[in-house]
């Protein structure tokens, strides 16, 4: 009967371990969790702030994007072969931005906020440009949401 009792109290704290063990997996979790959204806002941040750098850096792009009436698809066909291709990679490289940031949004890192305040206004302004450019979204989920921004 002893060794009995040695037995159960063994199997109770071998269960009381693994719960404790449990415990403190989904702690951790949530911490590396909350690190991940951080980094995820800190990468998105660094981003912008090199692109937008460059951008006014730059000697072509500026210039161009401050003359070219955007929302004039005739303007746009009219430009020169070698601006439409400088406005369709700049607005290329803005749909692969606006491509992961909804991308992180369907997996939990993109925060509600940032999501409605900054994202959506910015499919509203620059994807009916990207389109006309001949630019396209190649996942399924993106365009869907591209599609319901525009339609809004």
């Amino acid at each position: 009967m002893n060794s009995e009792k040695w037995r159960f109290i063994a199997e109770m704290v071998g269960i009381a371990a693994i719960v404790a063990s449990l415990a403190a997996i989904v702690v951790e979790l949530r911490q590396t969790q909350s690190a991940l959204v951080a980094a995820t806002y800190q990468a998105r941040a660094y981003q912008a702030i090199e692109h937008n750098t460059a951008l006014q850096e730059g000697e072509r792009m500026l210039p161009l994007l401050a003359r070219a009436n955007l929302t004039d698809t005739d303007e746009l066909n009219a430009l020169s072969p070698e601006d439409k291709l400088r406005l369709k990679t700049f607005f290329t490289s803005r749909r692969i931005d606006a491509d992961n940031e909804f991308f992180q949004y369907e997996k939990g890192y993109l925060d509600e906020e940032y999501y409605k305040n900054s994202l959506i206004p910015q499919i509203r302004q620059t994807a009916p440009i990207w389109r006309a450019l001949g630019v396209r979204e190649s996942r399924t989920s993106f365009r869907e949401f591209v599609d319901q921004v525009l339609s809004e």
